[in-house]
């Protein structure tokens, strides 16, 4: 009955939505925008932008709630742990916050090439789930990066 009503398109295990958006019942997780972004270095990254809730986990991160792992052409490519503090957003992702607040966060991913497009694949399993039978959310976003 749950898999009628929610009959998304799966890859994986990965439910394949228009953007990442997850209710994972302690903390939220709401795709924004992204944007081709020019480090100071002058390489060129990809970066997905995220609204991070904490709804009741208790003190926590975005890195301590969500994993991210991103595809090209069927290949594993490179997300960034870190960009050290050159990116707001991306220094967002281990910054602790209480329950009830949100902040933005971002994703950097070195795309192989500017043309194909990207999935970004998110999960919640680091999470510890607190609140009953949620289990866990994995969810795909297939992104165009081409100008």
């Amino acid at each position: 009955e749950w898999m009628e009503q929610n009959a998304n398109e799966m890859e994986d295990g990965y439910e394949i939505l228009d953007e990442i958006n997850i209710d994972s019942g302690d903390t939220t997780l709401e795709s924004v925008s992204n944007e081709k972004y020019t480090l100071e270095s002058g390489e060129e990254i990809f970066l997905v932008n995220f609204t991070f809730t904490n709804v009741s986990a208790g003190t926590t991160s975005l890195d301590a709630q969500y994993n991210f792992q991103a595809f090209q052409d069927g290949i594993e490519v490179t997300v960034y742990s870190t960009l050290l503090d050159e990116v707001e957003g991306d220094a967002n992702r281990s910054k602790e916050i209480l329950d009830g607040a949100s902040i933005d966060v971002s994703v950097g991913i070195t795309p192989e090439n500017w043309e194909s497009p990207i999935k970004l694949r998110v999960d919640d399993v680091m999470a510890y789930d607190a609140v009953e039978n949620m289990g866990h959310t994995f969810q795909q976003q297939e992104i165009q990066i081409a100008d």
